[in-house]
């Protein structure tokens, strides 16, 4: 099945005239430029276990009338990954009321170490809504579900 998603991508350029700041930041005032790129990802046919303890399959899961949101997580990184899942929980926050229009996925890298309890766990320190959802899988199908999506 194939599933088409289009991916928002907001570049930012410094900008600086005479050195002005804005008054609300420490950052030089910036303009954001918004690009579209189109990929047709062809989503395998996996079954995960969603958080609530049902056995999904992906694509089923993916396509959907909302728009999905989706990214790849450890749970016990230091680095980046808490980085990116408190990027969805700020949306979450930004969006209020309307973050009910859109579906978020998160799916662990390493499924080994990143298990059910651990993702319950990071669900809840980051405050997950109802739609923002974790899945988990063995590593082979996290590994497809990667290499689908072209972040392995």
């Amino acid at each position: 099945m194939a599933l088409f998603i289009m991916v928002f991508a907001v570049t930012t350029m410094h900008v600086r005239a005479n050195n002005v700041q804005d008054e609300h930041s420490n950052y030089p005032i910036m303009s954001q430029k918004i690009t579209l790129s189109k990929v047709d990802y062809n989503v395998p046919q996996l079954k995960l276990l969603r958080d609530d303890g049902k056995t999904v399959l992906l694509p089923k899961e993916l396509n959907i009338v909302r728009p999905v949101i989706l990214n790849f997580i450890y749970t016990i990184c230091n680095a980046l990954c808490p980085v990116s899942t408190q990027i969805f929980s700020k949306l979450q926050e930004k969006l209020g009321a309307d973050i009910v229009k859109l579906h978020m996925v998160s799916i662990p890298i390493d499924p080994e170490q990143d298990t059910p309890t651990r993702l319950a766990e990071d669900a809840h320190r980051y405050r997950a809504g109802r739609q923002w959802q974790h899945y988990i899988g063995s590593t082979e199908a996290s590994i497809r579900i990667q290499r689908a999506f072209d972040v392995y």
